[in-house]
């Protein structure tokens, strides 16, 4: 930390057992109480100024990845704090009166960069995932048809087959709850805390316009 406008600095990570920290937000109420988001451990709570730091999770679900916290904010006029937590794709929201008891918000969604209150609102900045492609070239490279293959959230394609017909055949991995489906054997999606990704089996037809079938594993 700083005490005289950056000129110099000198550490204040005590107890701040995850080194690699997202955002750091100070209760407007009192100025020593510090909130750290950090990248696997969650928010470390400091009351003396960021002397010493302890965990401050109660309440946010954690999994087998930890709990990554990317976005911190006050929100002045309500007196509550607001952290966006979860992984690196699957983000929600919760809100607290103290920094240390967290209830979660209905809001869950990707990626969440930026948490701005304003006049009692609260405004989350997201960015998306990404998606799976499949693209088709003809023998002289001219490109007959490319396409996204994806939800809102994380999708991977691992592995392409062509058969006869020209069908493209795709295999991966998806995080995304709206997956595009066609004919599925696994009509939802059923990644949980610990196991965020659900595989995906999809086909394309030879024009690559229509899915023949594309199903969660």
């Amino acid at each position: 930390k700083s005490i005289n406008g950056g000129l110099t600095w000198v550490a204040s990570s005590s107890g701040l057992l995850d080194p690699n920290v997202n955002v750091v937000v100070a209760d407007a109420r009192t100025p020593n109480v510090l909130l750290a988001g950090t990248n696997s451990l969650g928010i470390f709570r400091s009351s003396n100024g960021g002397a010493l730091w302890v965990p401050a999770n109660g309440g946010l679900t954690s999994s087998s990845a930890g709990i990554s916290v990317s976005a911190l904010t006050f929100d002045p006029v309500a007196g509550t704090l607001f952290a966006a937590a979860g992984v690196s794709n699957a983000m929600q929201i919760y809100k607290s009166s103290n920094g240390t008891a967290w209830t979660a918000t209905n809001l869950a969604t990707t990626r969440v960069t930026a948490l701005s209150p304003s006049a009692g609102t609260v405004f989350a900045a997201t960015v998306g995932g990404f998606d799976a492609f499949v693209a088709k070239w003809n023998t002289s490279g001219s490109l007959l048809y490319a396409t996204y293959l994806g939800g809102y959230r994380d999708d991977v394609a691992n592995a392409i087959a062509v058969d006869l017909n020209g069908g493209a055949y795709v295999t991966g991995s998806t995080s995304s709850t709206n997956f595009p489906s066609s004919n599925p054997i696994q009509f939802a999606f059923r990644g949980g805390s610990g196991v965020i990704t659900d595989a995906f089996a999809a086909k394309l037809d030879a024009s690559g316009s229509e899915l023949s079938f594309s199903t969660y594993l």
